[in-house]
């Protein structure tokens, strides 16, 4: 309402303040509109991004299927496979698998000198389906722990606990053994027992540095080990001067006559990577140690580590992947260009047939989902299926 005011009209002081009152909830709707719309553009932005992504790794995934000569393994989460290369005469391996940071990847010769490619980020889950996939083989890890010390004679891996059926425990030393070259009281600093729960576990091999006096590998074995939680103690032939570090991994679903194949080592100086062939098959596991001087250990894409300890200046890791024909690569990686090193490993032999291998079967399942790593509801799926028509 206007009021004369001194011969003017004008308005009074409440009718502004409702007009200020009205235009700001006005504002404060409007405001919540437009951010709505840029919220749902956002996420519709990063839907289609997450479904770009996954469109062209599936149809990456499936143009080389198409051409697969042999299926070598496959998983839940992971496809092996032979192909004739584009331009060589010759078949390369092809190994398509996620990792444990939802990275779908594309590997080149996955069994010899891998190269990865990445196909996409962000992928919850990545499933393959075909008559022959399952696990990798029947071998799975049941537990596994790590201890280090220096200058003493011994390390305790207190309180591990054993249970399943099938079982096979690995143990693995990394010895910073610094009186061993030249050394006049004997072989060197070295493992002279372990046991689990006072029974001996038998050695399987070691791997002396190039300098022997810079590291020392040794694996051990325990067939059928009892179940129950105790001690795994490991005794040294006398007080080590500098430092160890040791590692246990149990396995289930083991074959209890013949557990492990042949023992495989090697062992430089001043190079980037560590690397080690282990022969095995494609319904075994792969296990390897490995000791560096002076440089902590970076574990290669596809492994599982199962400890890496860096402890003053020695370091010691384990770890473990699934098996292919003919051979499997265990590589580190090391910072330094001043660096010793030496690995050992062993294939480890499922019981009973194994599975999740082989040619039958020619066509396979591929099914993706994408999830934005900011919003945990904004996901894509997509699933499409691939006759691998060169596979019988």
């Amino acid at each position: 309402m206007l009021r004369a005011i001194g011969g003017q009209k004008g308005y009074t002081l409440i009718e502004i303040i409702i007009v200020i009152v009205i235009l700001g909830i006005i504002g404060g709707i409007s405001f919540q509109v437009v951010a709505y719309g840029v919220e749902a553009f956002k996420k519709s932005s990063a839907r289609k991004d997450l479904y770009d992504q996954g469109r062209l790794a599936l149809e990456r995934m499936t143009r080389e299927l198409r051409d697969a000569k042999e299926l070598v393994e496959c998983s839940d989460k992971s496809i092996t496979f032979n192909k004739q290369h584009p331009s060589l005469d010759g078949v390369e391996e092809i190994r398509f698998w996620l990792d444990d940071s939802n990275t779908l990847w594309r590997v080149r010769n996955p069994s010899t000198t891998p190269f990865s490619d990445r196909l996409a980020s962000n992928v919850n889950t990545f499933q393959v389906g075909n008559e022959n996939c399952g696990s990798p083989s029947g071998i799975s890890v049941d537990a596994s722990d790590s201890a280090t010390a220096d200058e003493t004679t011994g390390i305790t891996i207190a309180n591990y606990t054993v249970a399943g059926s099938d079982r096979l425990m690995l143990v693995g030393v990394s010895i910073m053994n610094d009186a061993a070259d030249g050394d006049p009281a004997g072989p060197g600093e070295q493992v002279s027992s372990i046991k689990w729960n006072g029974t001996d576990l038998e050695i399987v091999g070691f791997k002396l540095t190039t300098d022997i006096d810079d590291g020392r590998i040794e694996i051990w074995k325990l067939v059928a080990p009892s179940t129950g939680t105790g001690n795994v103690v490991i005794t040294f032939n006398r007080q080590i001067t500098q430092e160890a570090v040791a590692g246990v991994v149990t396995f289930t679903g083991v074959d209890q006559t013949t557990p492990l194949g042949a023992f495989a080592s090697d062992a430089d100086d001043d190079t980037s990577v560590a690397t080690l062939n282990i022969t095995s098959a494609t319904d075994e596991v792969v296990f390897a140690v490995i000791s560096s001087e002076y440089e902590a250990l970076t574990k290669s894409s596809g492994q599982t580590e199962h400890w890496n300890e860096f402890f003053q200046n020695t370091g010691g890791a384990g770890g473990t992947d699934a098996g292919a024909s003919p051979t499997v690569a265990m590589s580190w990686s090391l910072p330094g260009s001043d660096n010793h090193w030496a690995i050992g490993g062993v294939s480890i032999k499922p019981s009973g047939s194994g599975g999740g291998s082989g040619p039958a079967g020619s066509v396979v399942s591929l099914e993706l989902t994408l999830e934005d790593p900011n919003e945990s509801d904004n996901r894509v799926s997509m699933r499409t299926m691939v006759n691998m028509r060169n596979v019988p």
